[in-house]
């Protein structure tokens, strides 16, 4: 998930702060109130955001197939806001 968040521009993972389940990102021009609405329309719950920064903590019911839902969930939010 780091390395998918990473490739994107308008994510910024800090990769010294990573952890077993946790990423921590910088969200650059995205409104994360407003992402974590569009998300949870998808029935895709995020929290943990602070200003421009997030915490990501997946949890051990999380699969790849969540994962690549919160992914596709955030590119379809980005290509709606350009």
């Amino acid at each position: 998930l780091a390395e998918k968040l990473h490739q994107m521009d308008e994510f910024e993972v800090d990769f010294d702060r990573l952890d077993i389940n946790l990423i921590f990102v910088k969200a650059n021009g995205i409104n994360l109130p407003h992402l974590a609405s569009f998300l949870k329309e998808k029935d895709i719950i995020i929290g943990g955001y602070k200003g421009d920064y997030l915490r990501i903590a997946i949890h051990n019911d999380i699969s790849l197939v969540n994962i690549n839902q919160l992914l596709s969930g955030i590119k379809e939010y980005l290509g709606k806001e350009m």
